[in-house]
Formats: structure tokens, sequence, C-alpha cells
């Protein structure tokens, strides 16, 4: 599952951006480990945000912002 949430990535950062890709599997993962939905989303979405600020703002790498979510990101 790991791999196929890599090709995920790969694929789809481009139209839905870094962020959203990243907390969708995060999500998929935790939940396949058995943690709590609730939790999952939440840790997936603060983690998925996070790691994204931390390397476009501080180490000024780029990651892909998407064409979904292009609006909306700082």
């Amino acid at each position: 599952m790991p791999c196929a949430l890599i090709v995920f990535y790969i694929l789809a950062s481009e139209w839905l951006g870094a962020p959203l890709c990243m907390a969708v599997s995060m999500l998929i993962l935790m939940l396949l480990r058995g943690a709590r939905p609730w939790l999952s989303l939440i840790v997936s979405l603060v983690v998925a945000t996070a790691i994204y600020l931390l390397f476009s703002r501080y180490l000024l790498i780029p990651l892909p912002e998407g064409t979904l979510l292009s609006q909306i990101l700082p």
C-alpha cells in the first residue's frame, strides 16, 4: 500500500496539491493500521499542513500547490 500511495502522490500532486495528497496518504495509512478515524483525520491534516509550511516557508523548497487549491493556499 505505501508504494501505491507514492504513485498516487506523484500522479495527483500537480492537480490536487502536495498538502492534500500528503493528508490523504497519511489518513489511509493510519486507518489501515487501525487508528481511530477522527484521530487519523485530525493528525493527518495537522501533520500535512506542518510539513507543507516547513518545506515551503522555512526551507524554501517548492512543493506543488495544485490547480485545485491554488487560490486558497498562502
